[in-house]
């Protein structure tokens, strides 16, 4: 088994995000595999976007038919992809960071970089800040591609992001 660090640095809106909100666009993962496991995933944000009790769902996809999470292609956009296209893009699976102090995950300890974790999904309805660990997941191409797509969701809070290319998410994958 081999392992690699993958980072994609995707567009963003500069700007708040609430939940509900396109975060970023299918990018491009290319992996150097066709199969690989998540091992850990983390997002680093410059100069800002580190406001506490925020979830981001980084969805996965093996195909790039509909490259926009709305019909209007817009981001910090109401995701209403169409089904049809939803289910074209091949969805395989989502992937949580958080930065959150209720979930012993404030990590605002560097001032001018914000660092979010990789979470699970909310499981715990006593505690909705509690979202545990991540599950196994397994990122695989369509028909022998090492490549797939991944696009981001914010699903808690209102990070605003200052800034629309600083961003960077590193994927820990074993292959």
């Amino acid at each position: 088994m081999g392992y690699e660090i993958i980072t994609i640095t995707p567009t963003i809106a500069d700007g708040a995000h609430a939940a509900g909100k396109v975060f970023f666009h299918l990018n491009e993962v290319k992996m150097p595999a066709r199969a690989c496991e998540i091992m850990n995933m983390f997002m680093e944000v410059n100069n800002g976007g580190g406001e506490d009790s925020t979830k981001i769902g980084i969805l996965f996809f093996q195909k790039n038919v509909q490259p926009y999470l709305n019909k209007a292609g817009s981001l910090n956009a109401t995701a209403d992809i169409d089904n049809d296209d939803f289910v074209n893009n091949k969805y395989i699976g989502t992937r949580y960071l958080m930065l959150d102090a209720t979930a012993s995950l404030d990590l605002n300890v560097i001032d001018t970089t914000a660092l979010y974790y990789q979470c699970g999904s909310n499981t715990n309805t006593s505690n909705p800040d509690d979202s545990g660990s991540a599950e196994r997941m397994i990122l695989k191409g369509d028909a022998g591609s090492n490549t797939v797509y991944a696009a981001g969701i914010v699903h808690k809070g209102v990070p605003d992001f200052d800034g629309s290319t600083n961003i960077k998410i590193h994927i820990h994958v074993e292959y």
